[in-house]
């Protein structure tokens, strides 16, 4: 077994075009070292040129490991793959999910760092989830993985990891968010395959709220990490609210959170007249949603004991 320690859980401003090097700090792009795991709706990601252009370098310097991506046309991710690859760093992979239409949940991840265990699926593929309000609890099934790390590490560790793009605050939704928060955790304690589980994605709400109380049952529990783990004073979605959360279960072997843990501040360039002057051609051309990293660091049980 493996301890894993969590070295940040950060919200990464979306870089502003060319000003892409000033935003992501140089200690927070991804190494060799650890495991970085990014979640981003990319608003309505179709394979349009100039996109694909921004996209791909913004990707080159969060230099994710895994990507767990929200809003993603059918192939559209192909070309950023084909572009990131080409400097021989990485070997990314993409796996689309099948529903969602044209914004579907997505995974891309590096074949340097991580492997699949076995075929990239969704969840709940034959099941009918109908919340109290008598509408399907998830517009788009959950995308699910079992991986291995392999790189770094003396023995690989195994973790699950399932991609969600929840309910949207449009007409409410609450009740099929609470109902997709309750079908996950009788999915974690009940048909999970290893015990160590990520959640990452778009969760349309923040952690605070009414319908996550199955989630808050669970960390009380001491079983999960939620509330915890995603600050509600840090935005992710360009609103100003945390929409785009990452949950843990404790069992990631004993995962905590850095005392050296570091917190970007964005709020001066977002509020500021940068955003002001930009806010448009951000929403347009990048997304309303921030990209939300986690870093891991793996060691070995007994070299802490």
């Amino acid at each position: 077994m493996l301890n894993i320690k969590i070295i940040y859980n950060e919200v990464f401003v979306l870089p502003i075009f060319d000003r892409i090097n000033d935003l992501v700090p140089t200690e927070l792009e991804g190494t060799e070292q650890y495991l970085d795991l990014c979640t981003w709706n990319i608003k309505f990601f179709t394979a349009k040129p100039r996109r694909i252009e921004t996209i791909t370098s913004i990707m080159k310097e969060i230099n994710a490991d895994i990507y767990v991506l929200q809003e993603i046309a059918d192939g559209a991710m192909d070309e950023v793959v084909h572009q990131l690859n080409l400097s021989g760093e990485h070997s990314y992979k993409v796996v689309y999910g099948k529903t969602g239409g044209d914004i579907r949940v997505t995974f891309m991840y590096d074949l340097e760092k991580v492997r699949a265990k076995q075929d990239i699926e969704e969840l709940f593929q034959n099941e009918r989830i109908i919340a109290e309000n008598g509408i399907e609890a998830f517009p788009r099934l959950p995308l699910h993985g079992r991986f291995q790390v392999t790189h770094n590490v003396t023995d690989p560790f195994d973790f699950e990891l399932v991609g969600v793009h929840l309910k949207s605050q449009r007409g409410n939704g609450w009740e099929q968010r609470k109902k997709a928060a309750e079908k996950l955790v009788d999915w974690i304690q009940t048909k999970a395959q290893d015990e160590d589980v990520i959640i990452a994605g778009d969760f349309n709400a923040p952690p605070g709220r009414r319908e996550w109380k199955p989630f808050e049952e669970l960390e009380e529990k001491g079983e999960i990490l939620f509330k915890s783990f995603n600050p509600n004073g840090e935005l992710s979605h360009l609103s100003g609210s945390r929409l785009d959360c990452i949950l843990i279960t404790d069992n990631v072997n004993e995962a905590s959170i850095d005392s050296s843990t570091t917190v970007i501040r964005w709020k001066e360039i977002l509020d500021g007249e940068l955003y002001s002057r930009y806010k448009q051609k951000i929403h347009d051309e990048i997304s309303d949603h921030l990209p939300v990293v986690s870093r891991f660091s793996f060691s070995n049980r007994d070299e802490n004991d």
